[in-house]
């Protein structure tokens, strides 16, 4: 079964290609992910996901290379969480709720 591992720390220097190098020692990859940040098209946000095919070569890949040293930094290297996504969307600005508009919008016909 796959397994998704985030790796956090890395330098700006690293590469898909170099996280291959140093990753596929512990058995096969089938994903790599590499964000980039969103103003800039090159630079990444110094954290990647890796997914290895087999559960036991993500494991070995963590007890090796967590708290190791790339590129001058050290890295952290555990399991990816699934981010959670909550009931109510709280990134929605206030003014797109129900109780906002209802209070403010009754507000806004009487002034006209």
């Amino acid at each position: 079964m796959p397994k998704t591992l985030y790796v956090g720390g890395l330098d700006a220097q690293v590469t898909e290609a170099s996280l291959l190098a140093l990753f596929s020692t512990f058995g096969d990859i089938s994903d790599i992910q590499l964000p980039k940040e969103t103003d800039h098209a090159t630079k990444h946000r110094g954290y990647a996901f890796i997914t290895f095919t087999e559960e036991d070569d993500a494991d070995d890949a963590i007890d090796n290379m967590n708290l190791n040293e790339v590129h001058g930094n050290v890295i952290t290297v555990n399991v990816a969480k699934a981010q959670k996504i909550l009931p109510n969307d709280t990134r929605r600005p206030i003014w797109e709720t129900d109780a906002w508009l209802q209070e403010h919008n009754t507000a806004a016909s009487e002034d006209h």
